[in-house]
C-alpha cells in the first residue's frame, strides 16, 4: 500500500510556513512595484512548484513487515519495522508511530482520513 503523506507537529508547520512566506513575498513584490514585473511571478511559480514537489515525494510505502518514509529531502528512505513499534496511535487526520527504544522520537504523521482508516488493520505489532 502506497500513500502520500505530510510530516506533522514542528518539521511540519516549519516547512509549509516557509512556503507560504515564499508565496507571500511574490504578492508582495508584485504589489510594491505598480507595473509589471519578472521577479514576482517567478518567486511564486517557483514557491507552487516546491509545494507540489514536496507533497509529490513524500510517500509511505507500507509492506507486511516494515513501513518505508520517502521523504523529498533525504536521499535514503526510512525503513521502519513493525517489530522496532511499541505503539500507533491513530487521530482523525494522523498517526503517531512510537518507538522501544527511547534513543528515538515519535513520529507524528498526517494524511487522508480514507487512509487512515485503513492503516489499523495493515499495522501489525
Amino acid at each position: 500500500m502506497k500513500f502520500k503523506y505530510q510530516p506533522g507537529g514542528e518539521k511540519g508547520i516549519i516547512t509549509w510556513s516557509l512556503i507560504l512566506v515564499c508565496f507571500l513575498l511574490g504578492i508582495i513584490l508584485q504589489l510594491e512595484i505598480f507595473k509589471l514585473n519578472i521577479i514576482a511571478p517567478i518567486v511564486s511559480i517557483a514557491t507552487v512548484v516546491f509545494a507540489l514537489y514536496l507533497i509529490g515525494k513524500s510517500q509511505i510505502i507500507l509492506k507486511r513487515d516494515s513501513l518505508i518514509i520517502k521523504s523529498p529531502f533525504k536521499k535514503s528512505n526510512r525503513k521502519i519495522q513493525f517489530s522496532e513499534l511499541s505503539k500507533v496511535e491513530f487521530g482523525k487526520y494522523y498517526f503517531v508511530l512510537y518507538f522501544k527504544s527511547l534513543q528515538y522520537f515519535p513520529i507524528r504523521i498526517i494524511a487522508s482520513p480514507k487512509i487512515i482508516s485503513k492503516l489499523p488493520t495493515k499495522i501489525k505489532l
